[in-house]
């Protein structure tokens, strides 16, 4: 079945128009609170084409796309998908899609090793058109394969049509969150050299500064996954600085595919996640306003509620801290309460796992210039008394100061071949073993029904 559209058109009919203003706030916030600031979506319709599954869409000509029915669709997993395995090496991959043909009642789904791992065949009922199940793998990257049954010849199957998604990976699922140290500077980056190295795309719009408008609706958010490059780690990052290759370490390290997630924020506090997720005001202009629109917290939302209930995750790589050290971003003397209440919040509410790990950085004594001994005592006091957190860079420490940073050593690492190098190094000494074998991952959601051996 064929069908062809004009695009105008069709943007005419699934554009959503709203202006922004300001609405009532919540008294507490959830997963599924209504937003302070009505989201737009006057530029959505222009990036993609939203089908049922079973259709797709392809340009045919200027402003004109085909829609084709594909009778054999793999709605899940999404190419490049990367699964969260647990302390044993395995996870459940979830696969489901859709069969038109009345004449198929079973389907035959087959993971086949591409780098690692282990094969595996079930066969599964079709029942209304709709196929799904899960198959146990170990850590590794597949080509995941749908055929469907005709029929039986000696007990043999008679196949049909195929489908495959390729490149689905079971390993380490991991989230940056901080501020500019996190984010990078942006003028130097590097890509990912292994292909089990991926993330998430980052949609932004070019002419909202800071992208808050495309946050503000999780639904378009694609669940398209990529090697990471010398850009996106998403669903915020729009360079992937040092963390392309801290993937390659962890990948040759382990053995496994490794999926990253940034929330990363110059310019970010975590006083201001706090009042984020109790729907406070700055009550001062942070970037333009950006409060109203969640940010710097809406990205760990969108991470955790739009992304990792497919994933599953391990742990997030966390540093905050230097820009708490005096009003009005920060608040030095309650940041030790502060920081577990973001924490428990963020694994309680929006992990929904309140074992998730943390790793987390102290900041440097220089670079704090004011209340150091105040903001350092602090992490160490959440690192000790916090469970399932462990140690990440010290930057006390004088191995950290050098001319690879800004302000006499002791500032920002600078975007260059250097400034590189040292942060990635830091990071790769400070990532332990341990943290893959003692840490409980949140794994992704799959029905227990689906489980069968």
């Amino acid at each position: 079945m064929k069908m062809s559209i004009p695009l105008l058109a069709l943007i005419n009919i699934i554009t959503s128009v709203l202006v922004l203003g300001q609405g009532t706030l919540p008294a507490t916030i959830t997963r599924t609170a209504p937003l302070n600031v009505p989201p737009t979506k006057r530029d959505s319709a222009v990036r993609s084409v939203t089908l049922n599954p079973g259709f797709r869409t392809s340009p045919t000509a200027t402003n004109y796309y085909e829609t084709v029915l594909v009778p054999l669709y793999i709605e899940w997993p999404k190419p490049g998908q990367i699964v969260q395995r647990d302390n044993n090496n395995k996870a459940w991959m979830y696969i489901k899609g859709e069969c038109v043909s009345s004449s198929i009642t079973q389907v035959e789904a087959r993971a086949v090793p591409i780098q690692g791992g282990n094969s595996k065949i079930k066969a599964w009922n079709v029942s209304g058109g709709i196929f799904e199940g899960a198959l146990e793998l170990t850590g590794g990257d597949y080509r995941i394969e749908v055929r469907e049954i005709k029929s039986y010849v000696s007990g043999n199957p008679v196949y049909g049509r195929l489908q495959s998604v390729q490149r689905v990976g079971v390993g380490e699922v991991l989230m940056i969150w901080g501020h500019s140290f996190m984010g990078g500077p942006g003028t130097y980056s590097t890509a990912a050299n292994d292909s089990r190295v991926r993330t998430v795309v980052t949609v932004r719009n070019p002419a909202i500064p800071n992208e808050p408008g495309r946050l503000q609706d999780f639904s378009i958010l694609p669940y398209t996954y990529q090697q990471i490059t010398q850009g996106d780690v998403g669903p915020y990052a729009t360079n992937s600085w040092i963390w392309a290759a801290l993937g390659d370490t962890l990948a040759a390290r382990m053995n496994v595919p490794i999926l990253l997630y940034s929330a990363a924020f110059g310019g970010s506090t975590m006083l201001q996640s706090k009042r984020n997720i109790d729907n406070q005001p700055f009550g001062y202009n942070w970037f333009g306003g950006l409060d109203q629109f969640r940010l710097p917290y809406r990205p760990v939302e969108a991470t955790f509620q739009r992304y990792v209930p497919y994933s599953g995750i391990r742990a997030v790589l966390y540093q905050h801290g230097v820009n708490d050290r005096d009003a009005p971003a920060g608040d030095p003397n309650n940041f030790y309460d502060d920081l577990r209440y973001v924490i428990s919040h963020t694994r309680n509410v929006q992990a929904q796992h309140p074992l998730l790990a943390f790793v987390i950085c102290k900041e440097g004594n220089s670079m704090l210039e004011t209340n150091t001994a105040t903001i350092n005592n602090h992490l160490a006091n959440v690192l000790a008394n916090t469970t399932n957190t462990y140690p990440g860079i010290d930057f006390g420490q004088s191995s950290t100061i050098g001319p690879w940073r800004d302000q006499n050593g002791s500032g920002h690492f600078l975007g260059t071949v250097a400034g590189h190098q040292k942060y990635l190094e830091l990071w790769k000494n400070a990532i332990g073993s341990n943290l893959f074998t003692t840490s409980t991952p949140k794994m992704a959601n799959v029905p227990d029904a689906l489980k069968l051996p």
